[in-house]
């Protein structure tokens, strides 16, 4: 910023929302207060671009209430862009909307749409969220990431106008659950809890059957198992389907224990090592927990996810809620 001075001014300019009604013109945000809050007039936000860039050793200075600052031997005015309110509204309040993650956005240039770098899109609020963006054509991308790795795009435009609100809802692209899941055959094998084995063809019903291989006490295993634990009602009906798996080395700690005990659950361990073999088999990776297989009633693997991914608890529930 301190060798390009106008890079403050854009700062500025997005960091800082102006709302006209929500302002008492006699009174000016302090620069700190600004930063806090995220909203300021515009004399404040130009108070706070001179305030930034002393800190920054440039010189800068307010002549009447238009903001000026030092380069190249000479002071430069900036131009005040026009700008409009973006009211973004959420179909579903659920969704957690994560910038560069599931959504952006893209301002017209040129006849080139480039993404917006601004990591302040995250202040939500009751599935709402209100952006200060200067007038043009802009694109809004949601992205929907599947089980199997595709993502579903959904693509919209909008205009800002200068001072006037644009309601936008945002929502992801639907996707049936029939279009995520597989159908892969998978080998018999056996599981052991207190002593009797249990072969995993003789564990599946009408639901099919949820297993679960865990390292108790590291992440994600803990992750999936609280999630589990937050949505106990929503298992409940699925609990004669649904295996704990504890791989060698390890033991029932916390957290394994209040999901098996609330939902009345075994715990197994394995009879012989067939996580790495299974886990090819389903396009997982070998050695990652949890590893997690959602069969049918014949046995065979609808969904398999391995590591952290966001919504696998969700994931689960729906594939069991097809059978019901």
């Amino acid at each position: 910023m301190s060798e390009n001075p106008s890079k403050i001014f854009d700062f500025v300019s997005k960091r800082i929302r102006y709302i006209k009604h929500e302002e008492y013109q006699p009174l000016i945000t302090t620069p700190v207060a600004c930063l806090k809050s995220g909203l300021g007039s515009y004399l404040s936000r130009n108070i706070l671009f001179v305030a930034i860039a002393r800190s920054l050793g440039i010189p800068a200075c307010l002549t009447n209430g238009k903001v000026s600052y030092f380069q190249d031997g000479k002071f430069h005015m900036t131009v005040e862009k026009k700008t409009g309110n973006l009211c973004l509204i959420s179909d579903d309040e659920k969704i957690l909307w994560q910038y560069n993650h599931n959504w952006s956005i893209a301002e017209k240039k040129k006849h080139v749409y480039e993404t917006i770098d601004y990591a302040d899109f995250s202040e939500w609020k009751d599935g709402v969220l209100s952006i200060t963006l200067p007038e043009g054509e802009y694109r809004l991308i949601t992205t929907n990431r599947l089980p199997n790795s595709n993502n579903c795009c959904k693509v919209s435009h909008f205009d800002i106008y200068e001072n006037k609100n644009t309601t936008v809802t945002i929502s992801l692209y639907e996707v049936p659950l029939s279009d995520m899941l597989d159908d892969l055959d998978i080998q018999d094998f056996i599981l052991i809890s207190d002593g009797v084995e249990y072969k995993k063809s003789s564990l599946l019903n009408r639901a099919g059957g949820m297993f679960v291989w865990l390292h108790p006490g590291e992440e994600p295993s803990e992750h999936i198992l609280n999630e589990m634990y937050i949505h106990l009602e929503n298992y409940l009906p699925y609990r004669e389907s649904i295996h704990l798996i504890v791989d060698s080395g390890y033991q029932v700690n916390e957290t394994l224990y209040k999901v098996a005990n609330k939902l009345n659950l075994r715990v197994y361990t394995e009879k012989e090592p067939y996580n790495e073999q299974l886990a090819r088999r389903v396009f997982c990776e070998p050695d990652v927990y949890p590893f997690i297989m959602m069969l049918n009633e014949k046995g065979n693997c609808l969904c398999a996810k391995h590591g952290y991914y966001v919504g696998n608890s969700g994931l689960m529930l729906k594939i069991f809620g097809r059978s019901s």
